[in-house]
């Protein structure tokens, strides 16, 4: 699988789940539909680590349905053969985030990470280098998986922000 795209949650791992559960991955943004084609390959991105890849399945279609937690992101596209890692990977554990700095600059996360768009030919190379390696889980253990990590994640905001837990 060659990984091209991606698409970014920032840190609603819920809005992640859902998207495998529909098996469709959306935008609020218009240039959405310029920029995510079928056949490309996405990599899914929440709370700065990687969690899984697929192929868009369809091109990119209206629909004001509300699927996610926080937006109704209408500018939508199917997805099909997903991939969940067992485990979640950082851009810097395989030196993902210098080749992105080297070639975007300092701030790249915030030029890259926000609206789904082509990944620099190095971070492809590296990223098929990598992804043939890592062990993936069964389509059945998905939402049990994606639960504890979910659960996990809130978790720690919540002591993070001096909260108590839930």
């Amino acid at each position: 699988m060659s990984v091209t795209k991606f698409i970014s949650y920032g840190k609603v791992f819920q809005n992640l789940s859902l998207s495998i559960e529909y098996k469709v991955i959306g935008s609020e943004f218009t240039t959405f539909s310029t920029r995510v084609m079928k056949g490309n390959q996405v990599f899914f991105v929440c709370d700065s680590r990687v969690w899984g890849v697929a192929n868009v399945a369809s091109d990119v279609f209206v629909e004001s349905e509300r699927i996610w937690s926080d937006k109704a992101y209408p500018y939508r596209a199917k997805i099909d053969d997903i991939v969940i890692f067992k485990s979640a990977f950082t851009f810097s554990d395989y030196g993902i985030d210098k080749i992105f700095r080297d070639k975007i600059g300092k701030h790249w996360a915030f030029k890259v990470l926000f609206t789904p768009g082509d990944l620099p030919p190095e971070v492809v190379s590296k990223l098929n280098d990598v992804l043939p390696s890592l062990e993936k889980l069964e389509e059945s253990e998905y939402s049990q998986y994606l639960l504890e990590n979910q659960n996990l994640i809130m978790a720690k905001r919540r002591k993070k922000l001096g909260l108590k837990p839930l």
